[in-house]
Parts: structure tokens; C-alpha cells; sequence
């Protein structure tokens, strides 16, 4: 399907937010200029953007939305790749709509300010886009901040000490955005999921959420329904959600463009297959991570992880995993991946006996390390974040070095599992060290 055709011209005011010079907020539809039709959706030429939608399969839509006039995508890798596959479906125009039909919705893209809108084939609709303001893009300027090397000093906190230094200068590096999708949910609609969060929150109507990977939240991009439906936001970045007397809406805060699918289900399970669908199948947990797992503040030696398991024989309560926290590592050497002899006197026995016990062993590993070799090994090879002890993950060569630390201390010597503590790219480090 190639044909193309005009769209009227419409007038539309602008929202306009000035902050410093360093942003440009837009209405993401105004004045739409045509439509490309491609050979699973339609591709609309905005005056400031494109907005593309297209059918993945009959049950699923994929929304994207730049600011700009290239897509340049998220780079996520949420989503695995699939080679595209033309889904059956008729287009057509309606009343200032054009209308997208496949074997299962019906979505309409309304052609003066762009809102989408889900329905099932019977007409009843399923969601719908703000009808006045669907999406906001502001552009955002990027800086990389210049430190100052005669200023370094240690200061003490409470994650130990820290190196600080004195900002020089901040360099202008590139740009971001941030966007808004408006939705208009229904009255009666109930809402799930965006991961675990310490709020006591089910039902997420009436809520805010910030949503980031953080100490005690879990965030996973992912919004059910009971209308039938999930949406998965294919980011990359912190988000938050709202729907309150300010708005009803997801915002991405900082990304190349809007990017996010619509799954519908019939059932909950059938969102879920969808999902599955998009990011490939979950694999299995073993079989002992189903049971208990006994983790405490910390255990302080062998013998104590030892003892405590064999007093959970001894009373025969269940126990499938026991696990080391931290503090394991020699005195002053926080997050050093190497255990203390004087209280590990052999890690392969330990992991042995742990074993023998019927049971598996799990440890904390950290992404810093202070005062140790391990450090001046990464301080040395310049895989650090900037003035800071913690690696810097989005390094190939920084990773291979941090596992084969782990690996040699901990799974060669039978350790059974891990879990990345300090993790969260929200830690003080990662956000104005790195």
C-alpha cells in the first residue's frame, strides 16, 4: 500500500516552557502536514515530528514518536529483534481520522491533534490518548561536568570515604528529550504493574510513582489493565506516572523519542504472552529459588553461616539458600570481592559444607571498591567512573575485569548465586560523579 494523501492544516496552540535557554516544548502534533502509508501501519509528517504506528502482530501496536525527523531509537535492546512480517489490516479515512483495522482492533489516529485511540473490533473502545494534548517533547541539553584535580580531598560519609573534587567547568556534550504521553483512562478502569515499589500500591489509579531502578524499587516499564491491555514503554530511562488533578500520564525523562507498544489480551495471561512475544521467553527459575532464602544484616564468619543452617535442620524448617551480605571483605576494604581469611578460612569448604547441608550459597557483590588492590587494578586501566571507586559498567572491558573478580573468588570456589548490591544508577556516584 503506497498511496498517500493530504491532511487538512489545522492551527494549534503551542505550549511553550523556557528554562534557561536550554529547552523547547512543543504540542508533539501540531499542524500535520501528511501521511505515508508502510506495510503495517502509517507514518504522519508533523510539522515538528513524525509519528509512526504500526501493527506488530493483530493484538499489538507499536507508537513511536520523535521530536526531530529521523528516528533514532532508544538503543535499549528491551525488545528482541524480529524480522517484520506484513499483518492484514485495511486502512481507510474517516471524519478528520485515519483508521487502521486489523483482524482484532481498530486504532484511529485523529488527524487534528493526533490522539490515538484503541478499540476492539466490535467498537468499544479499550484506551484511548489525551483527545487535546496527546504528547509533549522538551528538547534537553546534556553536560559533561570538568573537575578540578587540585581541589581533591577525602570526605567522610556514610557510605565511608568518599573522593570529592570542585566542579571546573561544564562542557556542553549533546542534547535529550523529554516527553509526555497524555492518556485519558477510563472511569472504571483499574491499572497494575510498573515493578515493585515501596509505595503500598495495587491498584495504581489516583497514584504518582517515579519509576527507576533504586534502593527498595524495581522498576519494569510495564502497565496492565482491566480493560484487556498492557503498554510496554520502550525507554531506557527514569519515568514517572501520574494520575492526579495534574494529569494523567507517562513520562519519559530522558529519550530520543516515544517509543512504546500497545499489547492488547484478553485476558491478563494474554497480555503477558504478547509481552513475551516482544522480549523473548522467561526462562525457568531453579527449583531452589522457589523456597527459603535466609539472608540477614550480615553473617559474620564460616562458621556462622554454618551453624545458622544447621540450626534450621536441626528444627527442621525448610531452607533452600543462605546468604552472605557484606562486609565480608578485609577491615577499611568496602566492596573488595575478596573474603577475610581471618573469618573465611576456606571458601571452597565453606561452599562444600553449605552443600552437604542440602542447600545453596548466595553472596553480595558490590560495583565499588576502596583501598585495595581491586581498585588500583581498575584505577589503573582507567575503568572507574570519574572520581569515583565504583567500575564503570557500560565498559566491555570494565565488565570482563569486574567478573573475572568475582568469578575467582566466589563461583570457583562453588559459590552457588549473587546479587548486586549498590546497583542502582540513581546511587549518589552514578548520577553527579559519573
Amino acid at each position: 500500500m503506497k498511496s498517500r494523501f493530504r491532511i487538512r492544516k489545522f492551527t494549534l496552540a503551542r505550549l511553550i516552557l523556557l528554562s534557561l535557554g536550554l529547552m523547547n516544548t512543543f504540542a508533539a502534533f501540531s499542524k500535520s502536514k501528511d501521511v505515508t502509508f508502510l506495510v503495517n501501519g502509517v507514518s504522519c509528517q508533523l510539522e515538528q515530528g513524525v509519528l509512526k504506528v504500526e501493527f506488530v502482530t493483530s493484538d499489538i501496536v507499536r507508537v513511536q514518536y520523535t521530536g526531530e525527523n529521523v528516528f533514532k531509537g532508544n538503543s535499549t535492546g528491551i525488545c528482541m529483534p524480529h524480522v517484520t512480517r506484513p499483518v492484514r489490516f485495511t486502512s481507510g479515512k474517516e471524519i478528520d481520522s485515519c483508521v487502521l483495522k486489523s483482524d482484532s482492533l481498530i486504532v484511529k489516529i485523529d488527524l487534528n491533534t493526533g490522539f490515538i485511540s484503541y478499540l476492539n473490533t466490535d467498537g468499544s473502545l479499550l484506551l484511548r490518548e489525551d483527545g487535546k494534548l496527546p504528547r509533549v517533547g522538551e528538547k534537553k541539553v546534556m553536560e559533561h561536568v570538568v573537575y578540578d584535580e587540585q581541589s581533591k580531598r577525602i570526605e567522610k560519609t556514610a557510605d565511608g570515604d568518599k573522593e570529592v573534587k570542585n566542579i571546573l567547568r561544564r562542557d556542553t556534550i549533546g542534547y535529550t528529550w523529554k516527553y509526555r504521553i497524555n492518556f485519558d483512562w477510563q472511569p472504571l478502569e483499574a491499572l497494575y504493574g510498573f515493578g515493585s515499589h515501596m509505595e503500598d500500591y495495587m491498584n495504581l489509579r489516583g497514584k504518582e510513582l517515579y519509576l527507576c531502578q533504586h534502593n527498595l524499587k524495581a522498576m519494569v516499564p510495564v502497565l496492565v489493565s482491566t480493560n484487556g491491555y498492557g503498554l510496554l514503554f520502550d525507554a531506557g530511562c527514569g519515568m514517572v506516572f501520574k494520575d492526579n488533578s495534574e494529569g494523567s500520564y507517562v513520562e519519559l525523562e530522558a529519550a530520543k523519542e516515544i517509543d512504546y507498544y500497545f499489547m492488547k489480551g484478553r485476558t491478563l495471561d494474554g497480555v503477558v504472552a504478547n509481552y513475551r512475544l516482544l522480549t523473548g521467553a522467561s526462562p525457568m527459575m531453579p527449583l531452589h529459588l522457589f523456597g527459603y532464602i535466609q539472608s540477614k544484616e550480615r553473617y559474620v564468619s564460616s562458621d556462622d553461616l554454618i551453624n545458622t543452617l544447621k540450626e534450621y535442620r536441626q528444627r527442621q524448617i525448610p531452607i533452600d539458600m543462605i546468604v552472605q551480605d557484606w562486609n565480608y571483605w578485609p577491615r577499611g576494604q568496602w566492596g573488595r570481592m575478596s573474603m577475610d581469611p581471618k573469618h573465611y578460612t576456606d571458601k571452597k569448604k565453606l561452599a562444600d559444607e553449605i552443600h552437604s547441608l542440602h542447600a545453596r550459597l548466595m553472596v553480595s557483590i558490590w560495583p565499588n571498591a576502596m583501598n585495595c588492590p581491586q581498585h588500583a587494578d581498575f584505577k589503573q586501566k582507567n575503568l572507574l567512573l570519574h572520581s569515583s571507586a565504583i567500575y564503570d559498567a557500560f565498559n566491555p572491558l570494565a565488565r570482563k575485569l569486574y567478573w573475572s573478580y568475582a568469578n575467582n573468588e566466589f563461583f570457583d570456589n562453588g559459590f552457588d548465586a549473587w546479587w548486586c548490591d549498590a546497583s542502582e544508577p540513581l546511587d549518589a556516584d552514578w548520577t553527579h560523579m559519573g
